[in-house]
This record gives C-alpha cells, structure tokens and sequence, in this order.
C-alpha cells in the first residue's frame, strides 16, 4: 500500500511504565502497510514534581490494593525482628553462619 494512504495512529497512555501489549503494537505498526503510529502522549505528569510520604503511600494502594500494602507492612515488621534477634543473640549468629542448610 502507498505510504501516504496509511492510516495514522496516535497513542495516549497515563504513564511511562507500559505492559508489553502497547510495545508490541507499536512494533507491528512499523511493519504494517495499513497504519502508523506517528504520535506517543504521556498525559501524566505527577511522577515529575516531589511527593510526600502519604501521597506516595495513596499511590501504592491505588496500584497495588490495600491487601498487598498490609503484606509488604507485616513482612518489613518481621525482616525488622529477625535482623535485631540475629544482631543480639550470639547462639543465633552461630546457628545460622556454621550451619550448611544445603544438606537440610
């Protein structure tokens, strides 16, 4: 087909991040006889001014949910604990570091 019959594709996308569905579109279109993409808009641009910790935090929740904050939460918390029982307990420190948990 002529060049100058195809048709031209603008794409609009919220964010940077994209799943793989928009770059492959985008790389059929350069082998396509029908069609172009010839504009990408990035309408979002509050990734680019400074955000503080709660809007940061109103941020995740909208991505990933409420239930997937509580899991990262609990499993800081536990990371937290086990680091400081390693540091404090001697018996701990020997356990881990002489132990080969390969035969385990």
């Amino acid at each position: 087909m002529d060049s100058s019959k195809k048709l031209k594709v603008g794409i609009i996308v919220d964010d940077i991040d994209q799943p793989y569905l928009i770059y492959d579109f985008y790389k059929k279109s350069l082998e396509s006889d029908y069609y172009n993409v010839e504009y990408l808009i990035i309408q979002k641009t509050n990734n680019l001014k400074i955000k503080n910790f709660l809007d940061k935090l109103l941020d995740y929740v909208k991505k990933k949910g409420i239930k997937r904050l509580n899991d990262r939460l609990i499993f800081e918390i536990i990371e937290l604990v086990e680091s400081s029982l390693i540091k404090k307990k001697r018996q701990i420190q020997k356990i881990i570091f002489e132990t080969s948990f390969i035969k385990i």
